[in-house]
């Protein structure tokens, strides 16, 4: 019984480090022979590419229940970082909403997803990668603004987006 409970609790450890693995990856565009460099931090939650010129950094956020508004084009995320700087980074498209449902035997949970994606210079990447965000201003899917200071469990967000930003910058 006890190899049971071990091989269980193996099993699901290697689940979790799979759902949160942040993998940094170098290739070629197999139609355009560009470069690309890929940082993917929990399927998605956090996402860099940086391809030809352009870098793009994508972050999904989860709010609670069903949310209708698309987020416009041009909304900004702002971060504050360790050494006191700020970054903007305005949206470069509508984000619109995913809304979705997870369900257990006994309960439902209804949750709305949002994709923001913005684009990085090199030198927004750099500061990203130098420096620790220690705040995060991100749009409220029912309007105004959520602050995220990262505590705890919390700096995994933000330790990802750190990775990501070295990840890139370490192949420009």
């Amino acid at each position: 019984m006890k190899k049971f409970y071990f091989l269980l609790f193996a099993l699901l450890l290697m689940n979790f480090t799979t759902l949160n693995a942040q993998k940094c990856k170098v290739g070629k565009d197999p139609i355009t022979n560009e470069s690309v460099v890929t940082f993917d931090y929990g399927s998605r939650a956090v996402y860099f590419e940086y391809k030809g010129s352009t870098i793009h950094l994508e972050m999904r956020f989860n709010y609670n229940g069903v949310y209708k508004v698309i987020v416009p084009k041009g909304t900004e995320l702002i971060f504050k970082l360790e050494n006191g700087e700020i970054i903007k980074l305005p949206t470069i498209t509508d984000t619109p909403p995913k809304t979705d449902a997870a369900t257990s035997s006994s309960s439902m949970y209804i949750y709305t997803n949002y994709c923001y994606q913005m684009e990085l210079t090199k030198e927004q990447v750099t500061k990203l990668a130098d420096s620790k965000v220690i705040l995060l201003r991100y749009p409220d899917g029912q309007g105004g603004t959520l602050d995220y200071t990262p505590k705890g469990l919390g700096k995994i967000l933000t330790n990802a987006i750190n990775k990501g930003a070295n990840c890139i910058k370490e192949n420009f």
